[in-house]
């Protein structure tokens, strides 16, 4: 090596526990996934009753337990089943983030899931310049966007 520093940065799994509710949850949000749209809006509003509203910090434990447990859930391709089992396992620790669905304005057009918490999109590395808001749970019972 020629003086470059090499940092490797391990993650310690979450606890065993963690990962049975973030298992379970990948598992339910697959089987979500593949509900029409307006079912899953219909299940999200109905499991958010009770819940808190998620800070940013506990939404990203939520995301980041979910893609350091699942291969699949961390795909770039899985975004409707990521976003709906970070919803879930968000849900079991008793808050809830908001979950979005938009499409990308520019070509190709491409349908993308996720979620957001105060205010700002969580774990995602797109450019959400160019996405339009297509339907949403809201992270907050009172407030509707449809």
């Amino acid at each position: 090596m020629d003086g470059e520093d090499i940092c490797l940065v391990i993650q310690k799994p979450p606890p065993f526990i963690s990962r049975v509710v973030v298992r379970t949850s990948v598992v339910a949000a697959v089987m979500l996934s593949r509900l029409p749209p307006v079912a899953i809006v219909y299940i999200l509003e109905k499991i958010r009753r009770g819940a808190r509203v998620a800070s940013f910090a506990e939404a990203l434990r939520a995301h980041q337990d979910v893609v350091r447990v699942s291969i699949f859930a961390s795909r770039s391709d899985s975004c409707l089943p990521r976003s709906l089992a970070i919803i879930l396992v968000s849900r079991a620790r008793g808050f809830m983030p908001r979950w979005c669905v938009g499409i990308r304005q520019e070509l190709p057009r491409t349908a993308h899931a996720w979620i957001e918490a105060d205010g700002d999109v969580v774990g995602e590395n797109i450019d959400f310049e160019t996405m339009t808001l297509l339907f949403s749970v809201d992270d907050n019972p009172s407030k509707q966007v449809m």
